[in-house]
């Protein structure tokens, strides 16, 4: 085997050189045939035997280097990986990880640290907009081919992160999650099991935050035992940015790889200081420069030297130290980085723009449509478009995930990566244009929305007012609350008490708050929504294409009914402010709308919802055993008078039957249908959501029992039911 043969050449220091990451901040990277933008980081290489360095960006939303500021660190910005979770389109998923493998190795990377997996437990967590929902199974497969789609390019690494249980950025270096092994396997891990098996991934990066007392780090349950054992994961284990605390601890535990430690102070722990003003900022990066010009930092690679020694002491054997290197060579050998190609810089930009535009089109959840409001006539006399820059852009996440969209920011950052943070990134697709374009007869004006009295005026003499309003999200910090910051809320409320017509858009990270909605006409939410959103949103306005967006996490109605309606402790500021905390996920395997459905408690807008411009009638529904598979089949007739796009939902509902949740998304299916035309669904029932996890077993057990088969358009919106009989069985894992 070609790796076995290359590690058996290499001596200890240079088997070393593969498990040590440096950051792109502050080391500069070997020269390569081709230079790429400015990356994350990097892992040097073993030149003399042709093995080369790791080049690593990350990617999301597209090839990350939103500082940059030049055309060169420009790339295609893909909607939110909460975005592609709402179109429930796992093809398109998989086209958009294409986008981002084609892109990335354009630009000389050859690793990307993207496929995120981890669950919405709480919809304020900072990076909900990076994740792909509440459900292990929609989370798992939209995930699982947008890794496959990535890695479909070849010389290219994808990852799934952040594993695992990392559901909450404020203190997230001192969290322990406190959960059952059984919860924890049925939700969060149920997703990477999912993703793992579908996308094949070369690395899965570990948290930051402890499980039960361990640092994911430094979990031999979950590395060991669950990924290698379990799972039989064949790629590398690489730690999170400054995410490792020990050598031989992290070494036996399974990890094989520490990402670079130099960035710990200045993105993991420096992030928030970064964003809560300029005296913060200034404090840490002295206490950086003056770590770095002293050796602090360099001397703190638990994987440097210190590994080095820990092999010499007899601490760590040397057959550990050989596979954690023969998995990493194993992987580059696999996906073609030994012998890859040169690299070709040409990029089909106008092809990723469309693939873009779909992606955005598909995610645009309608949450209300009274009256029909929408879709909006052409011949409209006068619009008022309203919010903040939403004349030249739309908003993006911030953090790691972020990307400078082609064509630049849409609004002036100043210099440097603390102006941008600050600042964010816009999008420059204007709403306010592609407004404009599709209503040729009227007069469409424009307000900011920071001057209230204005927009009011603009919505009196307009048919119809559009109001714009975004959440910001970023990494490494939470959300205090759902409410929309910059007196948004009263905005709305103040324009829809004179328009005759309001349609409010949100541009959003995840959840929000909306006190306004009874007052309105129609809410679209547009997530965040890439580099194409503002033609796909005003597509929509206008009736050019059908809604067909899903809600793939639930809008709660009220902080108090979630799991933890306090939010746990938080780490804010300078670093070592906090100490180590608990936070208790009492709920277990009872995320999201599962959470909802078991306690009876009313939510603003549920999982799966998603309204469209025409209806659609359910009937004949029929449950099969096929094999060792289960088949629902349901028939379907579009009954308006307009083609549409439904998109069918099973749950298994399982009480009764020892299950720590009673209710699961059992699959789905997308069918579009003309007027007057009708289609079957059928629906593949997977055999775990019929069971519990054994964890002394380590599989799938089902207990023999009715189960209630639940068919409908989201999770509240029930049509049909049936019960199916279920025998005694296990399942894999």
């Amino acid at each position: 085997m070609r790796s076995a043969a290359l590690i058996a050449q290499m001596s200890r220091s240079e088997l070393l050189t593969l498990l040590r990451g440096y950051t792109s901040i502050l080391t500069k990277p070997p020269p390569g045939d081709y230079e790429p933008a400015n990356g994350l980081g990097f892992v040097r290489g073993v030149e003399r035997l042709g093995v080369p360095v790791l080049r690593q960006t990350d990617g999301q939303m597209g090839v990350g280097d939103p500082a940059g500021n030049t055309p060169s660190a420009e790339a295609t910005q893909l909607p939110s990986g909460l975005a592609i979770a709402a179109t429930w389109n796992p093809d398109l998923a998989e086209e958009a990880g294409a986008v981002l493998g084609r892109e990335a190795y354009a630009k000389g990377f050859n690793v990307v640290l993207a496929g995120s997996v981890n669950l919405i437990r709480d919809p304020r967590c900072g990076r909900c907009f990076e994740y792909p929902g509440e459900d292990p199974l929609l989370a798992g497969v939209v995930v699982g081919r947008f890794v496959r789609g990535v890695q479909s390019v070849g010389g290219i690494v994808a990852t799934v992160k952040h594993f695992a249980l990392n559901a909450y950025e404020n203190g997230r270096m001192q969290q322990n999650v406190v959960i059952d092994r059984a919860s924890a396997m049925e939700s969060d891990l149920l997703a990477f099991r999912l993703a793992l098996a579908i996308g094949d991934p070369g690395a899965a990066m570990a948290s930051y935050n402890a499980i039960n007392g361990d640092y994911a780090t430094e979990n031999h349950w979950l590395l060991t035992e669950v990924l290698r054992d379990r799972w039989q994961f064949q790629g590398w284990a690489m730690s999170d940015f400054g995410a490792v605390h020990s050598t031989a601890r992290a070494a036996l535990a399974g990890l094989d790889q520490e990402s670079a430690c130099e960035a710990d102070r200045i993105i993991a722990l420096g992030g928030m200081a970064l964003l809560n003003g300029a005296l913060p900022a200034l404090r840490i990066v002295a206490r950086v420069a003056l770590s770095w010009m002293t050796g602090d930092i360099r001397r703190h690679a638990w994987f440097g030297e210190a590994l080095a020694r820990a092999v010499e002491a007899g601490e760590v054997p040397e057959a550990r130290l050989r596979e954690m290197a023969r998995r990493i060579v194993r992987v580059m050998a696999k996906h073609g980085l030994l012998d890859a190609p040169k690299r070709n810089k040409t990029v089909d930009v106008d092809r990723h723009a469309e693939v873009a535009h779909r992606a955005a089109r598909e995610a645009v959840v309608l949450l209300k449509n009274d009256g029909s409001t929408l879709p909006l006539r052409r011949n409209l006399n006068s619009v008022a478009v309203i919010g903040k820059h939403a004349d030249v852009g739309l908003p993006s996440g911030m953090g790691s995930p972020a990307v400078l969209p082609i064509g630049g920011n849409a609004i002036r950052t100043g210099r440097g990566r603390l102006a941008l943070l600050r600042a964010g990134v816009w999008v420059p697709c204007s709403p306010f244009r592609n407004i404009a374009s599709r209503a040729p007869q009227a007069t469409v004006t424009f307000a900011d929305g920071t001057d209230i009295r204005e927009a009011e005026r603009l919505a009196t003499r307009s048919e119809v007012a559009i109001v714009f309003v975004h959440q910001p999200a970023r990494e490494g910090q939470d959300q205090s609350d759902l409410s929309l910051p910059l007196n948004q809320d009263a905005l709305v409320r103040r324009v829809a008490a004179v328009a005759p017509c309001t349609i409010v858009v949100i541009s959003c990270g995840g959840p929000v708050a909306t006190p306004w909605a009874d007052a309105v006409g129609a809410i679209l939410c547009g997530w965040y929504s890439g580099q194409r959103g503002a033609e796909a949103i005003a597509e929509i306005l206008f009736g050019e294409c059908e809604p067909s967006g899903r809600l793939p996490v639930t809008f709660p109605k009220s902080l108090a009914d979630l799991p933890r309606p306090q939010a746990p402790a938080t780490s804010r500021g300078r670093e070592g402010s906090s100490s180590p905390f608990d936070i208790r996920f009492d709920e277990g395997a009872e995320v999201g709308y599962r959470w909802f459905a078991s306690r009876g408690l009313p939510v603003l807008f549920p999982f799966g919802h998603g309204l469209t411009y025409t209806r659609f009638h359910y009937d004949s529904l029929a449950v099969s055993c096929e094999g060792d598979k289960r088949l629902a089949r349901i028939t379907i007739t579009n009954v308006g008078d307009r083609q549409g796009l439904e998109t069918v939902q099973v749950y298994v509902e399982n009480s009764g039957a020892g299950l720590a949740s009673s209710l699961r998304l059992g699959g789905w299916a997308r069918i579009g249908l003309k007027p007057g035309e009708a289609g079957e669904a059928a629906i593949e029932i997977p055999a775990f959501v019929f069971g519990r996890w054994n964890e002394y077993a380590g599989c799938w057990t089902i207990k023999a029992g009715p189960r209630r088969i639940l068919v409908g358009a989201s999770s509240r919106d029930i049509r049909l039911e049936c019960v199916c009989d279920v025998e005694d069985a296990t399942a894999p894992p």
